[in-house]
């Protein structure tokens, strides 16, 4: 635990009582002008103050025991600490005011002596340089009272950062220890997913704002790569330096083969070749999300081909342009789940019928499943899988994704034995369902021969 500073006897201090209201206190003060206050007295102030033992244990450094009269005396600076902690007793307004007191008339005294020590020693020092040098112009006068010109911050502020920037640059080169430049390289890594987690936050609404999304993955490709490179390069270059070391081949080109694959594995993940074309056609202005189209020669909307982002957008501007249809048409491979949800949720805010004629799968089955009556086309083919993607492992459970396609079919009165069927099939699969189970299940209404007239 230590013990605090001991003096034999309080000579070499100057000691004097204060006075406050009808309180006193013992301050001693040393040659360099610092204070200490009698903890007895404090303890008669403030019940509360901490014993010596708890003082000794928290504040060693800022004790003075002098043997002669066996007692103790904290620091001014600490005593202002330890009552300030006990401010919300109830005598909370005696403790403030014997603060500001002390600072006032025994703290600032104080204070003024020490500056004027400094100043009288800095001089002091001025004149014996001066004095070892050969002057032979006009002597320099030093005033006490002079005070140094106050720093300009923006030349300091540029040296921090040419510093930071040569520390960071030491990594590239590979002048830091080997697990350091990992650490550091791990952060580098994960550069890319905070620059994708500002642009693309998690309210942002993809089948909205979609030409932001993928301006953001086409950025996302070269800060990528940018960050791969650094890490790859700053990994060889650490472990080759490692080699110098006692059984530095070993172990360093252990550590290397072993997480050297992170770097084409930070550039791979945010590598998206879909996401590029989409940008790419967006640039060029050839980008169509999905085929939307009025038919007035049938009487309906017709949406044909893979929906992408920006469906339904497409689709709802068509809409829009011809309010007078109430039938859709489905004619699709599917797509990106968050469209056809979110093409789903136009169709059931129009509240229009839904026909498949030929091929409705996948995403596509969502839409499909909107409408509020729902037909089945004679010909039409109805398949159902997971979510998931073809590129990836694929798992033998549900995802989050499919719970919330499953709730969807629920909400639309699906049944739920037949959604345990549509959603076994893996995104590498397809379930078919038959037209009767389709119709008995409640996914659809009506067979497309028993349609409604007026179309």
């Amino acid at each position: 635990m230590g013990e605090p500073f001991t003096v034999k006897n309080l000579d070499a201090y100057h000691a004097w009582p204060v006075k406050h209201r009808h309180w006193s206190f013992e301050v001693i003060e040393d040659e360099s002008h610092r204070l200490w206050v009698n903890t007895h007295h404090l303890r008669l102030f403030h019940a509360a103050f901490p014993s010596d033992k708890e003082l000794r244990s928290l504040h060693r450094s800022s004790l003075v025991y002098a043997k002669d009269v066996k007692t103790h005396y904290v620091a001014e600076r600490t005593m202002a600490i330890e009552l300030r902690k006990r401010k919300n007793h109830r005598d909370t307004s005696d403790l403030l005011r014997f603060l500001d007191w002390f600072e006032r008339n025994v703290a600032q005294v104080a204070a003024r002596k020490r500056r004027n020590t400094q100043l009288e020693e800095a001089h002091a020092q001025r004149l014996h340089h001066a004095q070892k040098q050969q002057s032979y112009g006009p002597t320099r006068v030093f005033h006490l009272e002079a005070r140094p010109a106050p720093a300009d911050w923006k030349p300091w502020a540029h040296e921090q950062a040419l510093a930071f920037g040569s520390y960071l640059a030491s990594f590239w080169r590979g002048e830091r220890n080997l697990f350091l430049t990992l650490f550091v390289g791990l952060l580098v890594g994960r550069i890319p997913n905070w620059f994708l987690a500002v642009l693309l936050p998690a309210s942002l609404d993809w089948t909205v704002s979609y030409r932001r999304v993928m301006w953001a993955f086409a950025l996302v490709v070269p800060i990528a790569l940018l960050c791969a490179v650094v890490f790859s390069v700053g990994m060889t270059r650490s472990t080759r330096r490692a080699w110098g070391l006692a059984g530095g081949k070993l172990w360093a080109s252990t550590v290397y083969l072993l997480v050297i694959p992170l770097g084409p594995w930070i550039f791979l993940t945010h590598y998206d070749d879909e996401m590029l074309a989409y940008w790419w056609a967006s640039v060029r202005g050839t980008y169509e999300p999905i085929s939307v189209y009025a038919d007035p020669h049938l009487g309906r909307i017709v949406v044909k081909g893979a929906m992408e982002l920006g469906s339904a957008e497409a689709l709802e501007k068509e809409l829009d342009k011809n309010p007078r249809f109430t039938l859709v048409q489905l004619e699709s491979p599917g797509g990106k789940v968050i469209e056809g949800l979110r093409m789903a949720q136009v169709v059931t805010a129009h509240k229009l019928d839904t026909v498949a004629l030929e091929g409705c799968f996948s995403a596509c089955t969502f839409v499909l499943a909107a409408g509020a009556d729902r037909y089945i086309g004679p010909d039409a083919a109805i398949g159902f899988h997971r979510s998931g993607t073809r590129y990836g492992p694929v798992g033998d459970g549900w995802s989050e994704t499919d719970h919330q396609i499953a709730q969807y079919y629920q909400d639309r009165g699906v049944d739920a034995g037949f959604i345990a069927k549509a959603l076994t099939p893996s995104i590498r699969g397809i379930w078919v369902a038959p037209h009767a189970d389709m119709l008995s299940a409640g996914y659809a209404n009506r067979m497309w021969s028993q349609r409604k007239p007026g179309y």
